[in-house]
């Protein structure tokens, strides 16, 4: 085994690792901050009989499998989203690990940090209609330090998809209540994908608003059908906007630039 291979298959296994550690950090966010409650102080605790998790609680997936999904204590089902947001996250970090070789450190490490705050922002939304700034400002971080340091995507790209999207979404924003005096999408939408914009650059939100916007007309149809509920029923969009992002990440520059090859 060469040196090289070494340092990327230690990088592919300490990615998902901490891409696991991370999305129990995640879990942490997704509950607390709609509470307002401090997301870096105060231990882990059951949310039924508020019983302090110990160290051996708290190991990301093994802890619910071995607990049966149960809080130790009290008995009481633990959300299955915990693991699911856990195993999600170690898998996006392991999946930008193995693609570094295209995408280079910088961009993968980025990519990795800003899928997590994805992750986040889409659970947050479902449940409670609305995305923390303090998200939309952590990936906007995570764009500016990629300007000086990312070659995988140019300063210029991200400059670019900065302003297309507060153009486009911010447009969409101010058009929808002015004409129809409400709002057709969420001033945190905006944000969160001026935020993307920068982060990812031009192409990839591009590509992102178009798998977003396709994914959520067939879905919402889909629940608008099913559920038999009027159009103006109220739906949360970051999770449209989030899923498409997190697969503009892996795929947005590479199929733009296909299609443009066309022309």
């Amino acid at each position: 085994m060469t040196v090289e291979q070494y340092i990327r298959i230690s990088f592919c296994v300490l990615s998902f690792l901490l891409g696991l550690c991370f999305g129990s950090f995640a879990n942490v966010i997704i509950y607390r901050l709609p509470k307002g409650e401090n997301i870096a102080t105060g231990g882990s605790h059951c949310t039924t009989c508020d019983y302090s998790l110990k160290w051996y609680d708290n190991i990301p997936v093994l802890s619910y499998i071995m607990l049966g999904g149960k809080c130790r204590k009290c008995k009481q089902k633990i959300s299955p989203r915990y693991i699911l947001v856990e195993l999600l996250n170690g898998a996006l970090w392991l999946a930008f690990a193995l693609l570094q070789p295209r995408f280079g450190y910088v961009y993968s490490i980025c990519a990795m940090l800003a899928s997590t705050a994805l992750i986040c922002a889409c659970f947050i939304d479902l449940k409670h209609y609305f995305i923390p700034d303090s998200i939309n400002v952590f990936i906007a971080v995570i764009g500016v330090i990629a300007c000086f340091l990312d070659t995988n995507v140019s300063y210029v790209s991200r400059l670019l998809g900065l302003g297309f999207s507060i153009i486009f979404y911010g447009g969409f924003y101010l058009f929808y209540k002015l004409v129809f005096k409400r709002e057709g999408l969420g001033f945190g939408d905006v944000k969160l994908m001026s935020a993307c914009g920068l982060c990812f650059g031009l192409k990839n939100v591009f590509f992102g608003t178009l798998a977003a916007s396709v994914a959520g007309a067939i879905i919402l149809s889909l629940i608008s059908v099913i559920a038999k509920k009027e159009r103006l029923n109220e739906y949360p969009f970051a999770p449209f906007l989030g899923i498409g992002m997190i697969i503009s990440a892996f795929l947005g520059e590479f199929l733009v630039n296909a299609y443009l090859s066309l022309f």
